[in-house]
């Protein structure tokens, strides 16, 4: 109460100073304009009540409007009334500004939740690789693998692991995509050639084989090029990884123009999606039956596919039938929307 009052009386400063000064201003006036003797003792003090009931009314405000305040602090809703347009007006910005920090607060708190999920669904799944390699070194040590086997098996779970290690980097770097975007005109046809050259391995080990319809040559988008590269890259792994088989089999690459924008086909001639699991492909974390079936899906790739072209206003569609492969498209801009 104390700390109210001083701190009450520190914003009326002015005000007092004012009714002191008006006070002082009329008694100077009147000594100096009127040559007899008047009374002011009683007009003084009755401006003094004047003024202390006029203090008393706006501490009695000021009061209502701290104990508001403190409320507020406390994570509570007050329903203490307030008098007057300017302390209404306050209040009620002030349950505004605590309505809009308690749904900040939840919404990191979700956000929280979200990749503590994240976080600890990918470490599980990252044990598979590593639990891999050391039933295979054992495999090794008692002659059951032989060295060439061994090798290329070890590889490629080493290069599973690093792939997954890359797109979780990615995952968390999206939350700082603004900082990190580029948009500019990219060379569709280049960029794809570029990517298939540096996923020839990829291709060669699983006998599925690029082939491009049409002619990709002097086609450009509206892009970032890193992340269009990630995303690509990714929907090409899925492709083959769905595609290997003992047959030699091909990923097809085409192109649609339209006015302002070109879509972009992958068409591969894997194993499809089942029709129950197709409204969910692009759920963190969901791998489906084929993930279940020893392909030992994440369940993050289409996931962080779909994110990142939703940041680049490209659109990203996937259609399958189970037995018969899958074409995932991506519509790009060509021009700037206006």
């Amino acid at each position: 109460m104390e700390h109210m009052l001083v701190s009450f009386f520190k914003d009326q400063k002015r005000v007092t100073i004012a009714f002191a000064l008006s006070d002082f201003l009329l008694i100077s006036f009147y000594y100096l304009t009127i040559d007899k003797e008047i009374e002011l003792i009683y007009p003084i003090l009755l401006s003094i009540s004047v003024y202390a009931i006029y203090l008393a009314i706006e501490f009695y405000r000021y009061r209502a409007l701290m104990k508001k305040v403190e409320s507020l602090r406390q994570y509570e809703e007050s329903n203490r009334q307030v008098q007057g347009c300017l302390d209404e007006y306050i209040s009620q910005s002030m349950t505004a500004l605590h309505k809009e920090y308690q749904n900040k607060l939840f919404e990191q708190r979700m956000e929280k939740k979200e990749t503590e999920r994240f976080l600890s669904t990918w470490i599980h799944n990252l044990k598979t690789p590593l639990s891999v390699n050391k039933l295979l070194i054992e495999r090794y040590e008692r002659g059951e693998v032989k060295k060439k086997e061994f090798i290329e098996q070890l590889n490629q779970e080493n290069e599973r692991t690093t792939k997954q290690l890359d797109l979780v980097l990615e995952m968390i770097r999206l939350k700082e995509f603004v900082v990190d975007y580029t948009p500019s005109r990219i060379d569709l046809g280049t960029e794809l050639n570029r990517i298939l050259n540096e996923q020839k391995r990829l291709f060669i080990y699983n006998r599925v084989y690029p082939k491009i319809d049409g002619d990709l040559n002097g086609v450009t988008v509206l892009s970032d090029g890193k992340w269009n590269d990630l995303v690509l890259t990714q929907l090409i792994s899925n492709a083959v990884k769905y595609s290997a088989s003992e047959e030699q089999k091909y990923i097809h690459f085409g192109i649609k123009k339209q006015e302002k924008t070109v879509t972009l086909y992958i068409k591969d001639e894997g194993i499809g999606i089942p029709d129950y699991d197709q409204s969910r492909i692009f759920e963190a974390f969901f791998t489906g039956e084929n993930g279940r079936l020893g392909k030992r899906s994440s369940g993050i790739g289409l996931y962080f596919c779909k994110e990142v072209c939703e940041l680049l206003g490209q659109q990203l569609k996937i259609e399958s039938k189970a037995g018969t492969g899958t074409i995932a498209s991506i519509t790009y801009l060509t021009k700037v929307k206006g």
